[in-house]
């Protein structure tokens, strides 16, 4: 179990989107709140680790009980339609990613 976090918290520490948040949207929210007053500040860092570490949590459980039902076919399929979905996803924002430097 410690290996697992020991893991989980070094990929953590190497995910770039972390810094990228802060750096181009997490920071200007927190000076903006802090506009307002330092106890905005304080409530924004608290409600947004909150809901971020809670989601994370609630996932991880999610997956844990799904994984005495998704098993064989069930798996597969629903490997390949988020497979698709992810092809059309990209697809969509290939496409507008080209009109939008076209026009």
């Amino acid at each position: 179990a410690w290996a697992s976090l020991a893991k989980g918290v070094s990929v953590n520490f190497l995910n770039p989107n972390p810094y990228l948040f802060w750096l181009t949207i997490g920071t200007p929210l927190l000076l903006e709140a802090h506009t307002v007053g330092w106890l905005a500040s304080i409530g924004f860092l608290l409600v947004f680790y909150t809901y971020l570490v809670g989601s994370k949590c609630v996932l991880a459980v999610l997956v844990a009980q799904s994984r005495s039902v998704l098993h064989g076919r069930a798996y597969i399929w629903i490997n390949r339609f988020l497979a698709v979905a992810l092809l059309f996803f990209a697809a969509v924002f290939i496409r507008n990613g080209i009109l939008l430097l076209g026009g």
